[in-house]
């Protein structure tokens, strides 16, 4: 519980409606233009407790007045890239609007959230369970080769804690972390086409005993997207999840922006609609919901039976919730129900159990 409150205080010690001062051109890191919304896809989630820094327009475009919901190209992009006609038939750049184009910010970001799961009843008459989660990540983007940003490299250094209270008959460890480490490597293109691989090592354990093979995952993914116009993205590939039952998972589906004012992602395993409500309270606001299924695995003792195992959690959930962008941080609230809850152990699968429905609640910032 220490180490929970201790978090807490870290992660909310920052004010995620501060305005802070806008950087000068020279101050801000170069962007990088990418096909649209390529960068707004399931950010691998490696596990899906986290995600991108949420869309959003550049600091350069929430200067514009409230009543403006067109947002002309920043002069911070790659003029090149901006100026490069495309060549599948579009005479002019794609619309830059309120959801616009994602960009790949070079250099340094940040993201924090938590998220909390009340008490739930066990199955098998074996009490209740209380979770608290708490997901840190810092990325590093950059061009690759080095001054060459045709490709981008992304390394992202991830710690997650869980806290668990219950279930009463299974004597789960208090908490257990996960120390990642995700590598993506992207082609974007300037054509129609985008290529992603990423592959996440990840050390995931109790720390109660020596790490095993029980105490890794080994997690990648790969896809490729086409932009079939100015409004459709299409997206196939695959996911793995190195488990207790190691998961091969379809990544496919489609993005679909009709307006600057709605975002549809439908795709598996995380699909969000979202809505641009305006300027509020001095920053870009929208209202979104999503549907994402989960699977996380740890390496613990069970103490009441002196033995080590794994144990793996899967749930899905959905949320709504608001996101809010001054331009150089961005915070968000939200919650929703978890539903579909199954807890299976590697070795000891008598003590399987399932999770009753319930509510759960997250907030976070990115900066």
């Amino acid at each position: 519980m220490t180490t929970t409150l201790i978090t807490l205080a870290v992660l909310f010690g920052a004010d995620p409606y501060l305005q802070p001062s806008q950087p000068t051109l020279a101050q801000r890191p170069p962007i990088y233009l990418m096909t649209p919304v390529t960068t707004a896809l399931f950010d691998g989630d490696q596990p899906p407790t986290y995600e991108e820094a949420p869309l959003g327009r550049s600091s350069e475009a929430l200067t514009s007045p409230a009543p403006q919901t067109f947002v002309a190209p920043p002069s911070t992009y790659d003029p090149s890239v901006i100026q490069q006609p495309l060549p599948y038939g579009y005479a002019q750049p794609f619309t830059y609007g309120t959801i616009g184009p994602q960009p790949y910010r070079l250099g340094w970001s940040s993201r924090y959230d938590v998220a909390w799961l009340p008490m739930s009843d066990v199955s098998g008459g074996r009490g209740e369970m209380e979770m608290f989660e708490a997901n840190l990540a810092w990325q590093k983007s950059s061009g690759w080769p080095y001054g060459m940003p045709n490709w981008i490299l992304k390394f992202t250094p991830e710690f997650n804690l869980r806290t668990w209270q219950g279930p009463g008959l299974i004597d789960l460890p208090p908490q257990v972390y996960r120390f990642a480490g995700d590598f993506e490597l992207a082609a974007p293109g300037r054509g129609p086409w985008g290529f992603h691989a990423a592959f996440t090592p990840a050390v995931v354990s109790d720390l109660q005993s020596s790490v095993t093979s029980d105490g890794y995952n080994w997690d990648g993914r790969g896809y490729i997207t086409f932009q079939a116009n100015p409004q459709l993205m299409l997206v196939g590939g695959v996911f793995y999840w190195d488990r207790v039952v190691d998961l091969v998972l379809p990544y496919a589906g489609l993005v679909w922006t009709p307006n600057d004012r709605w975002e549809w992602r439908v795709l598996f395993p995380k699909s969000r609609v979202s809505v641009f409500l305006g300027n509020v309270w001095g920053a870009a606001t929208w209202l979104y919901g999503d549907v994402s299924y989960n699977s996380e695995a740890y390496q613990i003792v069970i103490d009441n039976r002196a033995v080590q195992d794994k144990i793996e959690i899967r749930d899905w959930r959905a949320l709504i919730g608001l996101r809010f962008d001054n331009g150089a941080v961005q915070s968000f609230i939200e919650g929703g129900w978890v539903f579909g809850r199954e807890a299976e152990f590697k070795r000891h699968t008598d003590l399987d159990f399932d999770l009753d429905t319930g509510f759960i609640g997250r907030m976070g910032i990115r900066f």
